[in-house]
């Protein structure tokens, strides 16, 4: 009798661990299931948001790209210009060209980086002296109204003859309020305007740039940028090498 008792208990206890472990594998697949599940649908939500979001760069309010370029390069013949000084006295090209390398910047009082290159530039000019000639040529105001909104190239088209006289007349007034920033050692010309311009033909687009004309007429020095120190530093070599 014992036995058969003992026989029950066993079985029973058999069926109890069978049961509870067929009720629990469901549960944990179950588990597992929507657990994958989820992830699943949460990334796929993340995908969908990445989907409907374009890809954008991020860029400053109010500042529209500036497109500029030099149409010049080191190795270029010089293109010739002839230009007005502050005085109305007519200066060409080649009657500078003599036997010293020519400094030629071009800018404006509303170009800021123009302006802060000023005194830096006053300074390498005085230092060279006698070496090498530097010639600004006042060209379009970077900036020529309150608003600070750069010129384009449209700015330099006028619909009849006074209205360019106009222009003209007041770059040489600016001209010469310049001269009284730029030291004697400097040599300020007019610019023409669109295409007559010298800047025209030495760039595209606005800035403060820099060439620097050799002996031979072509240009060893080519900057986007006016920088007196660089400038400084490349004159030296230039006037230590031979020819």
């Amino acid at each position: 009798m014992l036995q058969n008792r003992l026989r029950l208990a066993v079985f029973f206890g058999l069926l109890a661990t069978i049961a509870l472990g067929l009720l629990l594998v469901p549960m944990g697949v179950w588990q597992a299931l929507m657990a994958r599940l989820s992830g699943s649908s949460a990334q796929q939500a993340v995908s969908g948001l990445d989907a409907q979001t374009p890809a954008t760069t991020p860029r400053t309010p109010g500042v529209t790209p500036l497109v500029f370029a030099l149409r010049l390069k080191e190795g270029d013949k010089a293109p010739p210009f002839s230009l007005k000084d502050t005085y109305g006295k007519t200066v060409r090209l080649e009657n500078l060209m003599h036997d010293m390398p020519i400094v030629i910047e071009f800018g404006s009082r509303s170009c800021d980086p123009c302006m802060g290159q000023v005194e830096p530039m006053n300074e390498v000019a005085r230092r060279f002296q006698g070496k090498a000639r530097f010639v600004f040529i006042y060209s379009r105001e970077a900036h020529p109204d309150p608003a600070r909104v750069s010129q384009s190239e449209d700015d330099e088209h006028f619909p009849d003859e006074p209205a360019r006289a106009a222009r003209m007349r007041h770059r040489q007034e600016a001209a010469q309020a310049f001269c009284n920033a730029a030291s004697r050692d400097w040599l300020v010309l007019v610019d023409e305007v669109a295409e007559k311009s010298a800047y025209h033909a030495y760039v595209q687009g606005l800035g403060n740039p820099l060439f620097v004309i050799g002996r031979d007429g072509r240009i060893v020095l080519a900057m986007e940028w006016t920088n007196a120190e660089e400038l400084e530093a490349f004159l030296k070599k230039l006037l230590a090498s031979p020819g």
